[in-house]
């Protein structure tokens, strides 16, 4: 049985077999990596499945001890073999073997490439070190249109807060502003370094939220831009007596069936009159 540090339970899954860490190492904690933590645990204790960050990235591993599938154990002097566990094969046990790579996805996922986003229309604003980067900035947006633009020096206002000090060694930074941003997507920015090379970065552009809140319209508003239109009824979600009324047409159906079934009565009469009938032969007077 496995406990997440959420809490959850997983009572139907059961585990047969998993690589054991050695508990004095575990507990003393010598020579652990750091950042090892442990995602879920035996029912005894034992850590499972582990995760800790690697590299200058801070990557997320995770690590589980056990199968990840359906794998069979080596038989021992018996003809059934067992499996790791049946997390991936037990009906019950499997419902749970999917949230978990649910789960482990959001756990693992870098919140860091998540790009920066804002509203459509709000333009883009990139701040350029000459020192570092060209004046020179491209900007993809959703479509694929690619628009080029050179970066500007920012205006410096002499004695105000924060601002560089004046001087002819002053590097002033460079400003690239891109106003064309109603269309809804990823825009990508690009930034050319000094040597040549590209560093893109990520923004996204969503509508406001205000727009996804709509408000119910009245019957007096519905019917406003359809002033001049005939024949429109409003009628409310529960209302019944529409039901009762004869659709379109009803009083012309009865008297076209009657019409119906009088040409075909009168298709069989002429069908009868004007077909061939065999005379039946007379038989000779016998004296």
């Amino acid at each position: 049985m496995l406990t997440f540090d959420e809490g959850v339970l997983l009572q139907y899954v059961t585990i047969n077999a998993w690589h054991p860490i050695d508990r004095d190492w575990w507990a003393t904690g010598e020579g652990r990596p750091r950042g090892l933590a442990t995602v879920a645990a035996l029912r005894s204790g034992e850590p499972l499945i582990l995760e800790h960050l690697a590299g200058q990235q801070r990557s997320r591993v995770v690590t589980c001890l056990t199968a990840a599938g359906p794998l069979a154990l080596p038989a021992e002097n018996s003809s059934r073999r067992e499996l790791w566990n049946n997390w991936a094969s037990d009906e019950n046990a499997a419902i749970s073997f999917l949230v978990l790579q649910l789960e482990l996805q959001k756990r693992i996922g870098r919140q860091d490439r998540v790009p920066p986003s804002q509203i459509v229309g709000e333009p883009i604003v990139r701040l350029v070190d000459p020192a570092e980067y060209r004046a020179e900035v491209e900007i993809t947006a959703p479509d694929n249109r690619a628009t080029k633009l050179t970066a500007s020096p920012l205006p410096r206002t002499p004695g105000a807060a924060g601002s560089p000090p004046r001087g002819d060694d002053t590097v002033v930074p460079l400003q690239a502003l891109y106003r064309d941003t109603w269309e809804p997507g990823i825009y990508t920015v690009a930034l050319t370094r000094q040597d040549g090379t590209r560093e893109l970065s990520l923004v996204a552009c969503n509508v406001p939220p205000e727009e996804s809140r709509l408000a119910v319209a009245s019957n007096e508003e519905l019917l406003r831009p359809l002033a001049d239109a005939t024949h429109i009824e409003i009628r409310a979600v529960d209302s019944e007596d529409w039901l009762q009324v004869e659709a379109p047409g009803n009083e012309l159906r009865t008297p076209l069936l009657w019409g119906l079934l009088a040409l075909l009565l009168l298709e069989l009469y002429m069908a009868y009159r004007f077909s061939h009938h065999p005379v039946p032969l007379k038989r000779p007077a016998t004296v």
